[in-house]
């Protein structure tokens, strides 16, 4: 006899799904390009013992998560990160450098401008839990970049079964 036993699974890390970027309605007019995505100054080990995690204080300094051609920006969200997750360590973003940095080009027309700014995770979340996954929408205007509220989700849809004979 063969009975299933359903399983869920809880991941013990964060993950980013995707970064999204669109174009501010204000600047329907101007060609935006982005050229790069990285994480910077995250914390990347740690030690997890009872059901807690210790996270060490070295960071990674920028980690490109971008795709690998420039993404054209427009009115919808197109996501401009690679199409795989990106795992991060649960973490606070109280830091003040941890964040998202994009590299994208202006042209107006007249002007073409590359600018790289960075989006400070302690302005968005409070950092990443356990078993979440985070999208993060950005709007990008011709000298600011806006962000709707992050969406984060349970990241525990898996489930899986054992036979048992």
């Amino acid at each position: 006899m063969t009975n299933g036993v359903p399983a869920a699974f809880h991941h013990l890390l964060s993950c980013i799904d995707s970064i999204n970027v669109k174009l501010d309605a204000e600047y329907s007019t101007a060609e935006i390009t982005v050229d790069k995505i990285s994480l910077v100054s995250m914390k990347h080990k740690g030690a997890f013992a009872d059901s807690t995690w210790t996270v060490d204080e070295d960071v990674v300094a920028e980690k490109v998560i971008s795709k690998d051609d420039a993404v054209t920006v427009s009115t919808e969200y197109t996501r401009a990160t690679k199409d795989d997750y990106y795992f991060v360590l649960p973490q606070d973003s109280e830091e003040s450098l941890q964040g998202i940095k994009i590299e994208y080009t202006v042209n107006t027309g007249k002007v073409s401008e590359t600018l790289s700014p960075t989006i400070y995770f302690k302005n968005i979340i409070d950092g990443f839990e356990m078993s979440k996954a985070y999208t993060f929408n950005l709007i990008i205007g011709l000298n600011i970049i806006k962000w709707d509220t992050p969406t984060v989700n349970d990241w525990t849809t898996s489930t899986s079964s054992v036979t048992v004979e």
